[in-house]
C-alpha cells in the first residue's frame, strides 16, 4: 500500500498510514521497498480562503487511485513532500492542488486549482523534486447582451444592452464595471439597475476609431473576468454649408456677379469653409 511513512505499514487500507496502525500496535521491522519521493512548490495567487490539498493519484483508465493529500493552512506559496510513493509503476502519477472553500475536503466545481504541467511523464522511476504546481480560481465569466460590435456616429445616442458575470462558485457576480477607452469619448445618460442597461452619448467631436467597452467583474477571491464591446465610431455625417443671402438670385445677364458667400462646418473637422470647391 502506500504510506506517509515507510517504517509502517497501511493495515486499515485507506490509502495512508494514520492512528489506527498506532493502535493496532504495529512495529515493522524494515522500511518499505521501491518507494522515492516527490516535491515541489504550490502557488496561487489572489485572496484564497480555505484550506489547500494536495493529492498524487496514479492515473488508472476510467479512475484514480488516491494516496495521501496533504492539508495545507494558504499562503503565496507552499512546499510539499510525499514520501514512499511507489516507483517502478507503469502507469503515470499526477499531481493536483486546490483550495478547500467549503470544507468538505472534496474538490467542488468553481473551487481554484491546479495540475502539474511539464515535460515529465509521470512515471516515478526514482525521486523526483520541483513538480511545481500552480492553483489557478476561475475567473468569473462574463456574458455580453446584444452585439458585441456597434456601429456609431460622434453624436450618437445608444442604450447599452447590458451583461450576466456568473460565477461558478459564487454565481451572479455584482456589481460590473465598466471602463475601457470608449468611456473617454461618450458619457453615461442613465442606468437601469433592473436590466443592467446603460444610456450612453457619444460625444460630438469623437474623433472616428475602434473603441473597446470593457465590463469587468471580481469574485471574492479577487479573481477578474472581463470582455469587451468593441465599438466601431464612423464619421458619417457630412459637412452642412450655409450660404449667405438668398439662395434664389435674379440677376442681369452680361454683367459681373458677386457672390454673397457660405460657410461650411463639420462635427468633427469644424470650419471647412476655406475647403469648399464652387463650379
Amino acid at each position: 500500500q502506500y504510506n506517509t511513512n515507510a517504517t509502517k505499514f497501511d493495515t486499515d487500507g485507506d490509502g495512508w498510514n494514520d492512528g489506527l496502525e498506532v493502535a493496532y500496535g504495529l512495529s515493522p521491522t524494515q522500511a518499505a521497498t521501491g518507494t522515492g519521493y516527490v516535491s515541489g512548490t504550490v502557488y496561487f495567487h489572489g485572496i484564497l480562503t480555505g484550506k489547500l490539498f494536495l493529492t498524487p493519484f496514479i492515473i488508472e483508465e476510467g479512475s484514480g487511485l488516491t494516496t495521501p493529500y496533504h492539508e495545507f493552512n494558504p499562503a503565496q506559496a507552499s512546499y510539499y513532500f510525499f514520501n514512499n510513493l511507489q516507483t517502478g509503476n507503469t502507469k503515470p502519477y499526477a499531481f493536483f492542488a486546490f483550495i478547500d472553500r467549503n470544507g468538505n475536503k472534496t474538490f467542488d466545481n468553481g473551487e481554484p486549482s491546479g495540475s502539474y504541467l511539464g515535460t515529465w511523464d509521470g512515471i516515478l522511476t526514482g525521486n523526483r523534486p520541483q513538480i511545481n504546481i500552480t492553483v489557478f480560481d476561475p475567473v468569473p465569466e462574463i456574458t455580453i447582451f446584444g452585439s458585441a460590435a456597434m456601429n456609431l456616429s460622434p453624436g450618437d445616442s445608444f442604450t447599452d444592452p447590458g451583461v450576466f458575470a456568473y460565477d461558478a462558485w459564487e454565481g451572479e457576480i455584482l456589481p460590473v464595471v465598466r471602463s475601457g477607452n470608449a468611456t473617454t469619448v461618450m458619457d453615461v445618460t442613465d442606468y437601469n439597475a433592473t436590466s443592467g442597461g446603460t444610456d450612453w452619448n457619444v460625444s460630438v467631436d469623437a474623433p472616428p476609431g475602434i473603441y473597446h467597452l470593457v465590463y469587468s467583474a471580481t469574485d471574492s477571491s479577487g479573481s477578474t473576468g472581463t470582455a469587451p464591446r468593441i465599438l466601431t465610431i464612423r464619421d458619417i455625417v457630412p459637412p452642412t454649408i450655409e450660404l449667405t443671402g438668398d439662395k434664389e438670385v435674379i440677376h442681369e445677364a452680361a454683367t459681373s456677379f458677386q457672390d454673397p458667400g457660405y460657410t461650411a462646418k463639420d462635427t468633427l473637422d469644424g470650419d471647412l469653409t476655406a475647403d469648399v470647391n464652387v463650379t
